[in-house]
């Protein structure tokens, strides 16, 4: 999915893409060869918490990381990859937390670039986002999550 999302986003105008490869990623190479000067790649990082921070938002699966998006209140764009993600990938969206476009076999990247183009267009939402995403994920972290998911319908 990395490289196809950043084919989708890199053309934005005035984007800069700071893209994160796992330790088991298996496109490394070819997503080196976006190589432009808005993209800019970390393979296998010690903290994603800096470089959190220094994004406007996010594009993601929707597995465990977007807690830790949550805690920061980055406003975010899921992807579901696998069946665990679903639940919660439904709740955030519903709850207008984080934007899900949906599974990974059928994701429209021009509806994620758009998506995309709406969030980093509109301040106040994005801002709005982040309050709600941390008041969902407080100080209590995952036993809030864990209450929010359970109690979900």
């Amino acid at each position: 999915m990395t490289p196809k999302v950043i084919k989708a986003l890199c053309t934005i105008d005035n984007v800069e893409l700071s893209v994160v490869l796992g330790r088991y990623t298996k496109c490394d190479e070819y997503v080196r060869t976006f190589s432009a000067d808005n993209i800019k790649i970390y393979k296998n990082p010690i903290s994603m918490v800096e470089i959190m921070r220094n994004c406007d938002i996010a594009v993601t699966a929707a597995g465990s990381m977007i807690y830790e998006l949550a805690a920061l209140g980055m406003p975010t764009i899921t992807i579901t990859q696998a069946d665990n993600q679903l639940l919660i990938a439904d709740y955030l969206n519903k709850n207008n937390l984080m934007k899900n476009i949906g599974d990974w076999q059928n994701v429209d990247f021009d509806y994620l670039k758009n998506e995309a183009i709406v969030l980093l267009s509109n301040y106040d939402r994005r801002k709005a986002e982040a309050e709600k995403l941390v008041k969902t994920v407080d100080k209590n972290g995952a036993v809030s999550v864990v209450k929010n998911v359970l109690t979900y319908q």
